[in-house]
């Protein structure tokens, strides 16, 4: 579960990192933007398991809410341990695999697309052909 809550995280670090910011920066932002999912999806789930205390079965109920605390604590790790963790690695945590990868910043221009001088503007659901 841990795994699945610093997937949220690690690649908007990622993407911070490539983007240009320095570590810290891009850890504060990573946990900003989808520390917000991250804890969404977290309190989901921990509502779904505490609910099995209306089916009254004793045995589900604490299992339930066993598992619900596991959740909790799951959560905070992610929000808070793995932040630090990634101040730890810094940029060594983009690899080889992103060297050829350009980054764009979607805050920079506000999100407008951009557009391929004498063409249509493209996007990636969207590309047009030239013959």
């Amino acid at each position: 579960m841990a795994i699945g809550y610093a997937l949220f995280i690690v690649p908007r670090y990622r993407h911070e990192l490539a983007v240009g910011r320095d570590p810290e920066e891009a850890a504060g932002r990573a946990v900003g933007t989808a520390g917000s999912a991250v804890v969404f999806a977290g309190l989901t789930v921990v509502i779904a398991l505490a609910a099995l205390v209306v089916v009254g079965v004793p045995f589900l109920t604490q299992m339930g809410l066993a598992a619900a605390g596991t959740v909790t604590v799951a959560v905070v790790i992610a929000l808070t341990l793995l932040p630090a963790l990634l101040g730890f690695v810094g940029r060594r945590i983009i690899g080889g695999r992103t060297r050829g990868l350009h980054a764009r910043d979607p805050e920079a221009d506000g999100g407008a697309q951009r557009s391929v001088p004498g063409g249509p503007a493209r996007s990636p659901a969207g590309r047009s052909r030239r013959c």
